[in-house]
Parts: structure tokens; sequence; C-alpha cells
């Protein structure tokens, strides 16, 4: 069953656009690792499943019914409060009454009004098990519920932002760079949280031993275009090199050929150097030549014309295609180049 579709989606901030006229399926299940040089337009892809930007042109579509979460690349500014509440905010317009109840509940003398409005409200919306949700993550990931957001460290912070995106156990998971910040024991815990996860993720990481572990598919964003390739993040090297490989051999191929095609074209002039088709050349030649028949002293002529007539032509079509090759040289340069830079980005984290 398909997670996500996009169909000939377009974005961009400016031209060419960042994401252009991309049709991808991610099946349910997948753990899909995002490649791409920086700036290519990694986050705003996931941005656009998660929906907080609408493409251009084209749809992007998830199964009825099901939702996706997406834990951001920085911590974002202005989140004041407790480590409950922003996790808690993870839970959509409930988040706010389970945290008030979370609140009140702890204090020794709490406002018994408010306490009993929380209460009902939990219990009319079923909201118990959302409250226990809660609960259960902020254990998971060893945070504690009751400290000030503020005064975590930036690894602390990217925690909760973390315990917030999976509060909710969403079917779609979309993590832009999961691991930043995080140390050893979180990491070791976030990999088998999603070898356990029985949704599909869409995850941007520099760092390969994550990468290695955790993607069943790799889809690498090269200037607007998506590559999608099944199996590992090993798999995927080896396919993209194989294909940079053959790509390169299918533009050498014909530009040799073209070449040998000029070179023998050359020696033939050298041999049989264009003549002169003045007047006086033509008359001087049927002087010192066996006499013709005008019929073919005739179609001599017409060839010699039709010849300086298409010459023009076969050298721009032969320019045109040096010039083809020439751009298809430069692409093939520019996708290994990425590649090359892709490789050396993901080694600098290690």
């Amino acid at each position: 069953m398909t997670a996500v579709r996009l169909a000939d989606v377009t974005f961009g901030y400016g031209s060419p656009p960042q994401i252009e006229r991309v049709t991808l399926n991610i099946e349910e299940g997948e753990r899909v690792g995002l490649l791409g040089r920086n700036g290519v337009g990694k986050s705003t892809l996931l941005k656009l499943i998660a929906g907080e930007l609408r493409p251009e042109s084209g749809s992007i579509s998830l199964p009825p019914g099901a939702h996706a979460a997406y834990l951001t690349q920085d911590v974002p500014s202005g989140l004041a409060g407790t480590v409950f509440d922003r996790v808690a905010d993870g839970l959509g317009s409930l988040g706010s009454t389970i945290a008030d109840y979370h609140r009140l509940h702890r204090q020794a003398h709490p406002d018994q009004v408010a306490l009993d409005v929380a209460v009902h409200q939990l219990g009319e919306h079923h909201a118990w098990e959302k409250l226990h949700q809660v609960e259960r993550i902020l254990g998971d990931m060893d945070l504690d519920g009751d400290r000030l957001f503020d005064d975590l460290s930036a690894g602390r912070k990217r925690r909760v932002l973390l315990a917030r995106a999976l509060v909710d156990k969403p079917e779609i998971l979309l993590l832009d760079e999961p691991t930043n910040h995080l140390d050893i024991d979180s990491i070791v815990w976030l990999q088998g949280y999603i070898s356990r996860f029985e949704g599909t993720v869409m995850f941007i990481t520099h760092d390969r031993a994550f990468l290695q572990t955790m993607a069943t598919q790799v889809i690498e964003l090269d200037r607007g275009r998506l590559f999608d390739f099944k199996g590992s993040y090993q798999n995927f090297l080896r396919h993209r090199d194989e294909l940079l490989d053959g790509s390169a051999q299918a533009v050498e191929e014909p530009l040799t050929h073209r070449g040998l095609q000029d070179e023998s074209r050359d020696h033939e002039l050298q041999r049989d150097p264009p003549r002169d088709d003045s007047p006086r050349q033509r008359s001087a030649m049927r002087r010192h030549r066996p006499c013709r028949g005008a019929e073919e002293e005739d179609a001599d002529e017409r060839a010699q014309v039709d010849h300086a007539r298409n010459l023009p032509r076969s050298i721009a079509a032969n320019e045109r295609g040096r010039t083809q090759a020439d751009g298809m040289r430069g692409q093939l340069a520019e996708r290994a180049r990425s590649a090359r830079e892709l490789d050396a980005a993901i080694v600098r984290t290690q």
C-alpha cells in the first residue's frame, strides 16, 4: 500500500525550482533516507509532505486518516513552558487540555473548579489514553516533564521535539537530522524505536552509521529531480556509481564515433581537395581532359553545386552534436561532483 504519493509536484523559491515535476510513490513500512547537497531542497520536500508547505503544481496525498509528524532540523524560537507542555503539543488541540490537567494535578492546592473542568474535558474527549502516551514517551526518552524547556541544553531540546513528534503515534514520520545533538544512548533508543515503528519513516541525515542501519530505500534529490534506489545505503552507492559510469560511456562512444567520421572526412578532403569552380578553371579543365558529353559535364557541375550547398549544413549539424555531447559531459561531471560532495559531507560527520 502506498503511504506517500507525489504526482508531478513542483515547488521553488526561484528559477530553477527546488522541486521540479517530481512523481514518487513511497510504500508503507519503508524507511527512506533522503540525500542531497545542502540547499537542494531536502527539508522543503519534508515540509511539503507534512503539509506545512503547498506545492505550486501537482499533488501530494496520504492514505485516508493517516497523518504525518515532522521533526524540524532546528529548535524553534519562542518555546516556553515545561517539557510536558511541549511534548503534549504533539497531540494537537487536546494537548493544552492534557497539559492543564497535568499542571493542576501536581499542585499541592489546586484550583478545584479548574481541575474538575479539566477532568471533564479529558473524559468527554476520551483523552486519558493520550495522557498516558505523553507519560510513556517522557519515560522512554528519559525526560523530566516538570523541567522548563528554556533551561535545557540543545541536545535535550532536540530530544523533547523528537518526543513531541512521536507522542501521537503518526503513520508517517518525517525526521530532519534526527541524530543532531543526541548522545549515543538516545541514538540507540531512536534506532530501536524506528525499527519497531510500523509506519513509514522518511529522514534526512549526514550520520552514515544511522543511514546504513536504518534505510531500506534511498532517494537522492539533485537539481529538482528525485533518483530512487531500493535497498540499503551501500546498494545506493553501488548503483549510483554504475549509473554514472554507464552514462559516461554512453556519451563517449558517440563522440568517439563522430571524431572518427570527422578524421576520415579530413583525409578525404586532403586526398581530393575541393576544386575551383570558377568559369576560367572549368574552361581550363575542359581543354586538358578528354572530351565528355554535355550531359555528363552538367551532372558533374550540379553535383558540385549540391555539395557546396550542403557543406555548411553538415558542418552546423556536426557542431550541434559536439555541443550536445559537451552538455551531457557537463551534466555528468556535475552529478559526479554532487556525489563526491555528498560523500564528503557524510564522512565529515563521523
